[in-house]
C-alpha cells in the first residue's frame, strides 16, 4: 500500500463519459503502467468477440510486458533479470481492472438513477 502522503497514480477519465477521476494505490512512477491498462480495458468493452475477460486481461498483460521487456535496455551496472517486473504487472492490473470497475459503477449507477461512487486519493472509497 502506498503511503498517504505520497503521490499516487491516478486513473485517468474524460468528462463525456461520465466517469470520475479515481487515485490509486501505485506509486506515480508508473503512472505510464496504469494508463497501459486502461487502454487495454477500453479495448475489451470495445471488443466484437465473445472474449472473456480472464483471457483478455492475461492476454493484453503479456503484450504489455513484451512490449516493456523488448525496449528495456540493460544497463552495465544492471545485472541481467534484475529488473524488478512485479510492480508494472500490478500497476499495469490496477489500471486494467480499475477502468473495468469503474464503467461497471457507472453502468450499475445509471441502471439504479444514482451518482457514481467517488474515490479519495491512495484507494480510500466514499
Amino acid at each position: 500500500m502506498t503511503n498517504p502522503t505520497e503521490k499516487c497514480a491516478v486513473l485517468l477519465t474524460t468528462g463525456e463519459q461520465g466517469l470520475q477521476l479515481i487515485a490509486l494505490s501505485v506509486p506515480v512512477e508508473l503512472q505510464f503502467c496504469v494508463d497501459a491498462g486502461a487502454a487495454a480495458a477500453y479495448k475489451f468493452f470495445d471488443d466484437r468477440t465473445t472474449v472473456g475477460l480472464h483471457d483478455h486481461i492475461a492476454v493484453s498483460m503479456q503484450a504489455f510486458m513484451h512490449s516493456m521487456q523488448s525496449t528495456h535496455e540493460p544497463c552495465a551496472h544492471v545485472a541481467p533479470g534484475a529488473v524488478e517486473w512485479h510492480g508494472y504487472t500490478d500497476a499495469f492490473a490496477a489500471g486494467y481492472l480499475g477502468r473495468i470497475q469503474q464503467e461497471l459503477r457507472c453502468i450499475h449507477a445509471r441502471a439504479h438513477g444514482r451518482a457514481t461512487a467517488i474515490m479519495t486519493p491512495c484507494g480510500a472509497w466514499h
